[in-house]
């Protein structure tokens, strides 16, 4: 479990990483003003791009939420574990004490 979440924590350090070396390329990009010619329209829109982002944002949603629920569920085994020793605690308790 160490190891994935080492790899996951790796892939965000990756992906915060590049987008903050792209963020100074982005803002300079967006300061630039053009005026509109409707006759020289093209698409600047890259689509690829925010292909990516979403998918890059859907998948870190998605392992974010299985850490989360495999945590959660090691905690629950774990009180689990120690619920079911009492149990038997007590019943070996109950099972040693003199009939009276």
């Amino acid at each position: 479990m160490k190891h994935a979440l080492r790899r996951i924590l790796s892939a965000l350090a990756t992906l915060i990483v590049t987008f903050l070396v792209a963020a100074p390329a982005i803002a300079a990009a967006a300061d630039e003003f053009v005026n509109f010619d409707p006759a020289k329209a093209t698409k600047s829109v890259s689509a690829p791009l925010f292909v990516v982002i979403a998918y890059a944002a859907i998948w870190l949603v998605v392992v974010l939420f299985a850490v989360i629920i495999f945590q959660k569920q090691r905690a629950i085994r774990a009180e689990l574990d120690e619920a079911q020793a009492r149990l038997e605690a007590v019943s070996s308790d109950h099972d040693k004490a003199p009939s009276s």
